[in-house]
Order: C-alpha cells, then structure tokens, then sequence
C-alpha cells in the first residue's frame, strides 16, 4: 500500500482529510505517479496540485474541500499563497454551502497566521459571522476546527494585552505547536523531512543532531521526542532513549492525539529491555483504543529488528504486532491473542503505578 493509497484509506474510513505523515518521503511515499481509473480521490486531487501537476476542471472545488486540514503540509512546501488564493475562490464561490465557506474561512486563518498574520482579524470575523448564522447546522468536525480558532484568538490577545512578544507571530499558527521557525529563519517541518532522508539512509547521528535541533525550537516536541528515541536505539543509547521517552511521556498533554501510543510503545519496549512490568503501560494503551484513537504510520519495527537477539520469542511477535496496531495496519483485536494484553477493556491503573 503506497502513500496515496493510505490517504484514501483515511479518508473512507474517518470521513475527514488525513492527518500530515511525519515519517515518510513526502516526494517517494506519500504521492503516486500513476493515474488510477475512474474519479481521482480527494487525497490523489491533492497530490497532484503539490507536485504541480495540471488540475482537470472540477478538481479544484475538491481540492479546496480537503486543502483546510492539510494546511501543514501546505506551508511546508511553499504552496501557501496558493492555497490561500483557491481558498478564497471557496469562500466567494456562490455554489458552496456556509459549512464549506466556514472550513475554506478557517484554512485561510491558519494560512495567515504564519504567512500574513495582520490578516487574520478579518478572517477570524468572517469565521465568527458566518458560526453565528448556522450555529445551530454546524456538524462536530467543523465545530471542532472553530473551537480550535477561538481559542487560538484567544491566546494572542491575552499575550497581546499582556505585553508579551509573540516573537513571530507565525510561530502561533498551531497550537502548542512550537517554533515553526527559528531565529534564523530555519523551518521545523523542513527540518523533520530532512531527519527523515537521513534516518531513510540509515545515518542516524545525522537524524540525532536535526532532531536535537528540532527540540531546541520546541518544535512538536513530544513527536519529535519519540523521532529521537528511536534513533537513539538503533545506536544501542539505550540510556539516553529511556531519558527522551521520558521527557516525551512527561509532555505527553501537549502531544498530538497520534503521538501517544508512540510514546507508550516506547515506554512497553524499554520496560521490556530493563526486565521490568510494563502492565501499567499496556492498560493505559488499551485504554487509548478504546477511546477516540488516531493512528499514524511510523516505522518502529526496524528498532524491534535491531534488538531481536535480546527480546523473548514472544515479547518480539507482541511488540511486531502492537508496531503494527500503532501505525494503523492492524486492528487493536489482533493483541488480545497475547497474555501481556489487558483481557478487560478499559482498564486504567494509577498515576503512581505507570512509572519506571
């Protein structure tokens, strides 16, 4: 299953523009070269206009639909003001409904947060005119997405009124999101996709030393916390690893909602290395996907590898399966074929307890 091919997965099967993919070659994995037959899926509309290929006529009204919840990736390959300007078309258009006009509104503010931040007043009242007329219509996606905004709003004005400096106020487009850039202009998401060639290349001190870089600008922190533990295992820092998921578990409110069963892999892996219990990490798990879980590829199973000679027969097919489960290519089911898995669903220990 290539890139494109996952994106489409996401989108039938949550109903919503698949989340950015941290760990793939955006130029190899996530976009494919070949035309399938039949209408392009939204993913597939979206991969072509990055690679800036010619859209067919009606592909922008679904490129505008999904080009809200990837505004990310959008920034990171310098295909803001573009976005920006199709976004627009959306809201002017006379053929599209106020929910859509509401999501093209609100990629547009996350849009000029980071590349024309005087505009976002004037989207943030549009947004807050066209919420009042159809509050009553707004489906929980797009109530989310404005709750998101406003208290994005929020946070500037209080730091606004409170004298202190948003040191770039492109640094506040994401929430807790740190910086996107750093004071040379250096950019978080550029940087994450070269730790990425370099751990593709199996260079991994060369992904250490962008990681480390990445986490001075506090930029994702807990994912990219996780990012440098894992190159930390390979290089056997077994150590070192146990601090990082530490810090990672430690910041683990301010995680996006996917990273958190990355950490907990992490933390049921080094328990395992250390000859300790790591129930306490397999109950909060199991209680994550048990919840409102979101999954994301990630390549663990190379770290899994690495230690083979080490790991018990079925401590390594339970972490191959549970590296399966995490990155989305399994159900959460397949686990419960192995005794280290909680039998009673739901199940959630003490703070105290879920500590090394």
């Amino acid at each position: 299953m290539n890139g494109s091919d996952v994106m489409s997965k996401l989108f039938k099967n949550h109903g919503k523009p698949a989340v950015f993919f941290d760990d793939q070659d955006l130029g190899s994995i996530l976009y494919r070269s070949e035309q399938r037959s039949g209408s392009p899926t939204p993913a597939e509309v979206l991969s072509y206009w990055l690679q800036g290929r010619d859209l067919m006529p009606g592909m922008e009204r679904a490129l505008a639909s999904v080009i809200p919840g990837k505004i990310k990736l959008v920034l990171d390959l310098g295909k803001g003001k573009e976005a920006s300007d199709l976004l627009k078309k959306s809201v002017d258009s006379t053929d599209n409904g106020m929910i859509k006009k509401i999501r093209s509104l609100i990629g547009l503010w996350d849009i000029n947060l980071v590349l024309n931040p005087d505009s976002s007043q004037a989207n943030f009242d549009a947004i807050k005119e066209l919420v009042e007329q159809c509050k009553d219509r707004l489906d929980e996606e797009t109530k989310k997405r404005w709750d998101r905004v406003y208290k994005q709003k929020n946070v500037i004005e209080r730091k606004s009124l409170s004298g202190q400096a948003l040191s770039d106020k492109a640094r506040t487009g994401f929430p807790d999101f740190g910086l996107m850039f750093d004071l040379k202009g250096e950019n978080g998401f550029r940087l994450r996709s070269q730790a990425f060639d370099k751990f593709a290349e199996g260079d991994f001190s060369g992904a250490e030393i962008i990681y480390r870089k990445m986490i001075e600008m506090n930029f994702e922190l807990p994912g990219t916390l996780c990012h440098l533990a894992r190159v930390q295992l390979l290089m056997h820092q077994e150590k070192e690893a146990f601090d990082t998921v530490d810090r990672a578990w430690k910041s683990e409110t301010r995680a996006l909602h996917y990273v958190i069963p990355r950490i907990l892999f992490l933390k049921i892996f080094l328990s395992i290395l250390d000859g300790v219990s790591f129930k306490a990490w397999t109950d909060r798990l199991n209680t994550y996907f048990n919840g409102d879980s979101d999954l994301m590829q990630w390549d663990i199973r190379i770290v899994i590898e690495a230690y083979r000679e080490r790991l018990q027969r079925e401590h390594y097919n339970f972490l191959f399966v549970l590296a399966d489960v995490i990155s989305g290519n399994e159900k959460s089911a397949a686990l419960e074929q192995f005794e280290f898995w909680p039998k009673q669903k739901g199940r959630l220990t003490s703070d105290a307890d879920a500590s090394f």
